[in-house]
């Protein structure tokens, strides 16, 4: 395997132009850019995307390994690095029929502290129904984080603010949400939302591995700087 797993730093100032670039390999509904208002646009205007590109297998199987390895590696110092609170928001793959057990089970793993996650299970017609979780990441649970390999029902977020409620999961729900069979996040509203001068978000890429894997920041581009040294740390310093 290339001894440099890491193709290059992208950053991309002008998200309008570059939407198709910033959501390739994922679904349109995930960054819907045609119905933005014009206020909308001078937010959008404010954020940068800084995205890590790490080449894929291209179908060589025995390298897979090795990929997730070093991007696992680098997406926990990443994540560790941040010196604010971050959070992991997880939603469920397809929106499912009710069901007791599903219900008292969840959807997140076993062996979480029942203090760092909160799980709202939303009603929906047909006596149907969608999970959603928000876990407070911490060094122990630092593993947890392969959840945003779901890149279209995940993200993590960084916040000084009071993420980590339930009102902030039935914002998700609400407002970010599309729910179609299978659930999707709509990433373009939510850093709308919520990139501002204390919050940044985070998200997972690519086409799982075959051509590329992405780690994806939306942040406001007075962090940009402070943000591409800091990959640049991290890269340098595990010889990526």
């Amino acid at each position: 395997m290339e001894n440099n797993l890491v193709k290059n730093i992208k950053i991309y100032d002008d998200i309008i132009d570059e939407h198709q670039n910033i959501n390739a390999w994922t679904d349109e509904d995930c960054f819907p850019i045609g119905q933005i208002k014009a206020e909308e646009k001078v937010t959008l205007s404010k954020i940068s995307v800084i995205e890590v590109v790490f080449p894929g297998t291209h179908g060589i199987r025995s390298r897979s390994d090795e990929l997730f390895k070093r991007f696992d590696s680098f997406l926990h110092q990443y994540i560790s690095s941040i010196d604010v609170p971050v959070y992991l928001f997880k939603a469920e793959g397809m929106i499912k029929q009710k069901n007791r057990i599903r219900s008292y089970k969840g959807i997140l793993p076993k062996g979480l502290n029942e203090n760092d996650y909160i799980q709202i299970e939303f009603d929906l017609p047909d006596n149907y129904s969608t999970i959603t979780s928000i876990i407070r990441i911490k060094p122990e649970n630092i593993e947890i984080l392969d959840l945003m390999f779901a890149h279209e029902n995940s993200f993590a977020i960084s916040s000084e603010e009071n993420v980590f409620s339930k009102e902030f999961l039935s914002d998700i729900f609400e407002k970010h949400m599309k729910l179609r069979g299978t659930t999707v996040i709509n990433y373009l509203s939510l850093c709308l939302q919520y990139c501002n001068n204390i919050n940044s978000l985070y998200k997972i890429g690519g086409d799982g591995g075959d051509q590329e894997i992405t780690f994806q920041i939306f942040s406001p581009k007075q962090q940009k700087v402070e943000i591409v040294n800091k990959i640049k740390r991290i890269l340098n310093k595990e010889a990526f």
